[in-house]
């Protein structure tokens, strides 16, 4: 496990996350909401600069985290060899880690998953970026790899994360972990192109939607989130129960 600074890149937007939860009550933004998913250079703009200070106040929280990556490697064991590396980083800015066919991560703490592909090239398999604000754990992205053929025992990987996530909050005396609700991310909003820049036909928008609703909305569920405003959250005082019969949200 490793964490490291991270490297700027690009100027692609950031997925949506219109109000925060302060002492358990959602803080409206007002009129900054229109900068979450708007796709103008003044919204960038404000995304990047909003990206940076939570990367500062990850920083600032970097010795804690050993914590997230303890909960990550115990559910992410795997003695077959499928897993190479699982391994967490500090972002500055958004965009992928390294090189433009890699994730594109949203937010400042990322925790990556790396697998083999079936030419034993080194893969993203999957992953979650997150950050850190009022004492909780606010999850914008749980994001699959690019045709990925997850072994059965990591096909609930979106679970995986959360339950991780929940573990490290009740060991590390975090108040709840929120999950961003699919409907106001960026991706959901503006599922125009794909990952590769191609135009997306009006079939393939409502199969991208319905996927994401499956890995953000439906996992919230069967792990336990509630629904408040603008996110699904899980409190402190919740029991964390594993269960595993939702798998088909894995890309």
């Amino acid at each position: 496990m490793s964490v490291k600074g991270g490297v700027p890149y690009g100027l692609a937007a950031t997925d949506d996350d219109q109000s925060c939860l302060h002492d358990g009550r959602a803080v409206d933004l007002g009129s900054r909401v229109t900068f979450e998913t708007d796709r103008t250079r003044l919204a960038k703009v404000f995304r990047h600069s909003r990206f940076f200070l939570r990367y500062l106040r990850a920083r600032y929280h970097r010795k804690r985290l050993d914590g997230l990556m303890a909960a990550i490697d115990g559910r992410f064991s795997d003695s077959k060899g499928w897993i190479v590396e699982r391994r967490l980083e500090l972002r500055k800015a958004v965009g992928p880690l390294r090189t433009k066919d890699d994730i594109h991560w949203d937010a400042p703490i990322v925790v990556v998953i790396i697998c083999h592909d079936n030419e034993g090239n080194r893969k993203e398999a999957c992953g979650m970026s997150l950050y850190i604000e009022n004492n909780a754990l606010y999850i914008k992205q749980l994001q699959g790899g690019k045709s990925v053929a997850f072994p059965r025992k990591f096909k609930v990987w979106p679970q995986l994360l959360l339950k991780s996530c929940i573990a490290f909050a009740q060991a590390a005396n975090f108040d709840q972990v929120c999950l961003a609700k699919a409907e106001r991310l960026y991706t959901y909003r503006w599922p125009d192109l794909g990952p590769n820049g191609i135009p997306r036909s009006q079939d393939s928008i409502e199969d991208h939607r319905r996927r994401m609703k499956l890995r953000y909305d439906e996992t919230a569920r069967v792990c336990g989130f509630k629904s408040e405003d603008n996110w699904f959250v899980w409190k402190s005082s919740t029991p964390c129960h594993e269960t595993h019969g939702f798998n088909e949200a894995n890309q």
